[in-house]
């Protein structure tokens, strides 16, 4: 673990580097801090970029964790809608790939091809609320095809 998280995890305190996501709600900056300020409870070592505003704005989004893309998030700031639904495309999507005829590398080159996104957006963190609706509308049907197929 790193200095940062060791500070937020016995402060309980955010920082605000000066590259942190902004919120998408209320373009607010984002503060980096432990699980501890969204749950209220220490699970693991993870942090996560919070609106400022948070709770009043209820946009958050983890990070990778560890290594040099410890503070990175991943994807955008999300409120629990699209949080659910990120949720919901991630089921789906790993679904077909772990149990149907398509390789997780094949299924992300068919994600960027059907969401007509270029490789650097093709994430499903990075979507927003109208994209996740669509990709679990393709997904839902991706995967109806290949259990005809099957």
């Amino acid at each position: 673990m790193n200095f940062t998280a060791e500070l937020l995890k016995s402060k309980g305190m955010g920082i605000m580097p000066n590259d942190g996501p902004i919120c998408p709600y209320c373009k607010k900056p984002s503060v980096l801090k432990n699980e501890r300020a969204i749950y209220n409870q220490h699970f693991t070592n993870k942090l996560f970029w919070v609106c400022c505003d948070f709770p009043k704005c209820d946009a958050y989004v983890g990070t990778h964790g560890n290594g040099i893309w410890m503070n990175y998030p991943m994807g955008r700031l999300a409120n629990k809608e699209l949080r659910e639904l990120k949720k919901k495309a991630h089921e789906l999507f790993d679904h077909i790939w772990k149990t149907a005829t398509m390789s997780r590398t094949q299924m992300y080159v068919w994600f960027q091809k059907t969401m007509s996104l270029d490789e650097q957006h093709a994430h499903i963190g990075e979507l927003d609320v109208d994209q996740c609706y669509e990709l679990i509308e393709h997904l839902n049907i991706l995967y109806g095809n290949i259990k005809i197929k099957s």
